[in-house]
């Protein structure tokens, strides 16, 4: 057995290409599709996302294998595609297995390397923001490569305690990094000799880690807004101080380890309205011509339908409805941009 030689371990996958429709397979926001369009469809049945311009965003494919502990190398049909754009080399896209993965752009045979030593693995494609408009996924295949010794299993016990390690010094929840160091801990016994493997530990290991990243992610996110609202900082405009005093908020936070996903979710919608009163603030140029109509209807309790018309030939960079319980409402107030296209713009506004 070897990678040139490898035993097929493909029934080891349920509905490797999706025959059976979606059985065995958890997925977000990927559909089944019977087409020819994707040349490296296998079979009748395929998963897509596609939409006619811009990005596709995200969507996934995943299951999680039990397997005998082991070297393997998993290939799968996929793409990550630009129609308009077709030599793009997208991002965004990957198949996986573990925390191991290969990046998908054209469609293709992809395959990621992966060293199992928990007897379980997720396997899976994933988008993530992907840059083109349409991503697929089939045919997945599952081929052992070799069998391990007990030095490869502590080699690659040894590399998920350091990946835990760089993660446990990252900015995470508490709760994430106190789990990160009760499963190191135990690792390490083992890495030292004090006791002996058990497949279990490997995956608790792991599985703290994935608890780790996503919660790590929460974070980088959360930094990412704090780095574009210093971008458009600047303490010399008029409404700097408000500004500052939002993204020194921002901040502390990061330092916060019981942050709920609602906490993230508001201190980023915080910080994106707080840097549009700033700009606001500091616009040139023309005022547009809006107006509001005075007609509106309520078709629900806690919800109103408003038209507004905006003046044509200009470049907004917002349009919507604000609203309060004062006679002059600003974007200060509540605002909202979603609309629909009915003889105009008919703003949805509730709440």
């Amino acid at each position: 057995m070897s990678e040139e030689n490898p035993l097929d371990c493909t029934d080891l996958i349920v509905n490797p290409d999706f025959e059976d429709g979606t059985k065995g397979w958890t997925l977000g926001d990927m559909t089944p599709q019977t087409n020819s369009s994707f040349t490296k469809k296998h079979s009748t049945t395929y998963l897509e996302k596609w939409t006619a311009s811009g990005s596709v965003g995200s969507g996934f494919a995943t299951q999680i294998i039990t397997i005998p502990n082991g070297k393997y190398k998993l290939v799968v049909a996929a793409q990550n595609y630009t129609q308009s754009n077709t030599s793009k080399k997208n991002t965004g896209a990957c198949i996986y297995a573990g925390d191991q993965q290969t990046i998908v752009y054209t469609p293709a045979d992809y395959s990621v390397s992966f060293t199992s030593i928990a007897g379980q693995v997720e396997i899976g494609f994933k988008a993530d923001n992907a840059t083109g408009n349409w991503i697929c996924t089939d045919n997945f295949r599952l081929y052992l490569v070799g069998y391990l010794t007990e030095a490869e299993v502590i080699a690659e016990l040894s590399r998920l305690v350091d990946v835990a390690k760089e993660l446990e010094s990252s900015h995470i929840s508490d709760q994430a990094r106190e789990n990160l160091q009760i499963d190191i801990a135990e690792a390490d016994k083992v890495i030292n000799g004090e006791q002996e493997f058990d497949p279990l530990l490997a995956y608790a290991l792991q599985t703290v880690i994935d608890q780790a990243r996503e919660s790590k992610g929460k974070y980088d996110t959360l930094q990412a807004a704090i780095d574009q609202a210093e971008t458009a900082y600047d303490e010399s405009k008029e409404g700097g101080e408000a500004f500052l005093e939002e993204i020194n908020h921002a901040k502390e936070m990061m330092n916060d380890g019981k942050l709920t996903d609602q906490d993230f979710a508001d201190e980023i919608e915080a910080l994106a309205t707080a840097e549009l009163l700033f700009l606001v603030a500091n616009g040139s140029g023309n005022e547009p011509t809006v107006t509001t109509k005075t007609d509106f209807m309520i078709p629900a309790a806690h919800g109103g339908l408003i038209r507004a018309t905006f003046q044509n030939g200009v470049s907004y960079k917002e349009r919507g409805i604000c609203w309060s319980t004062e006679k002059e409402p600003t974007i200060a107030d509540h605002r909202e941009t979603t609309y629909y296209s009915q003889k105009g713009m008919l703003f949805h506004v509730q709440g």
